[in-house]
């Protein structure tokens, strides 16, 4: 590798029936112009214009397949066995990355070679893609906040050192909805992180996302992950997860209890303490990790047309 040839970057996109949102996806990808691309696509067997839309831009794709898997994370870890990047990170079919996301990423690994984890800001986008807020107000990465406060890490601004892939393995495909905490509580265990705050990619937060409607089915896999790595009985981001998965409409209607208000007040009143109790800032372990400010002027781009 030269300073004419930047670091590989793998990307992986899972995707089932996400044809509202994947052109989007695939053209946030594409368009980073970004010249030592590797994008593969894992459709698992969609019956809406999914499989339409791939086709479209087969020919700017590493690897694309539809057929039935055994869900998200089943999907990306094929991916991680495709993927031959130095790079490499999954973007699920209706997040979407800000313009020069890769650049930063690749300048970040080329002066930390050996950090396990690449990560950046964001935001949370409405259904269409408009910019609601920043993610987090600064970022930080640290192993004991993740482990005993809540996820503060935007999952699509997160990459993933190939080496550190090598070490640690695959996803743990029994985990449905925290299967990116765990991979990342395993990496830094054994690997430093790099953190930049610039704006990398975009969340897009709406009814019906299985982050959103996971309430006590996502807490379980919490306290699973937790029980792996402490002895703990309960960490204080449990704590707070628990009365926000009580905030849940679907989990109100099944007890058949107006708790609203209480589920309101418990919640922020145990993040309040969380955040005390772990030194946290708005959530964020600000401060944490090795810090990198990438060189806006210094971008690679790919000279090729790329007629779409």
């Amino acid at each position: 590798m030269s300073a004419l040839t930047p670091p590989k970057i793998s990307i992986i996109t899972p995707s089932l029936n996400q044809g509202e949102f994947l052109e989007d996806t695939i053209k946030s990808v594409l368009d980073q112009n970004y010249p030592n691309l590797e994008y593969m696509i894992f459709d698992g067997g969609s019956t809406d214009n999914s499989v339409e839309i791939i086709k479209k831009y087969e020919k700017h794709l590493s690897f694309w397949i539809s057929e039935k898997d055994d869900g998200q994370t089943d999907a990306i870890n094929k991916g991680f066995n495709r993927a031959t990047g130095e790079i490499v990170n999954w973007l699920n079919s209706d997040d979407f990355y800000y313009p020069n996301a890769l650049n930063y990423i690749s300048q970040a690994y080329l002066k930390h070679p050996d950090a396990g984890l690449y990560l950046g800001n964001g935001s949370i986008a409405d259904k269409k893609g408009n910019f609601v807020r920043p993610y987090s107000q600064g970022v930080g990465f640290d192993y004991s906040a993740l482990l005993y406060g809540q996820c503060y890490l935007l999952q699509p601004s997160v990459f993933i050192n190939r080496k550190a892939i090598q070490k640690i393995g695959q996803l743990d495909n029994s985990l449905h909805y925290m299967m990116d905490v765990d991979y990342w509580l395993r990496i830094g265990q054994k690997f430093d992180a790099v953190v930049m705050d610039e704006c990398l990619a975009g969340y897009r937060w709406y009814e019906g996302i299985k982050t959103a409607s996971g309430a006590f089915e996502r807490w379980a896999e919490m306290l699973k992950i937790v029980r792996r790595y402490t002895d703990k009985q309960i960490t204080p981001g449990l704590l707070v997860e628990f009365f926000l998965a009580l905030k849940n409409d679907k989990v109100q209607q099944d007890l058949g209890m107006d708790i609203k208000q209480f589920a309101e007040q418990a919640h922020k009143l145990s993040f309040d303490v969380m955040q005390k109790t772990l030194n946290l800032k708005s959530n964020i372990p600000v401060g944490k990790g090795i810090h990198f400010i990438p060189d806006k002027n210094k971008l690679y781009h790919n000279i090729a047309d790329r007629p779409i």
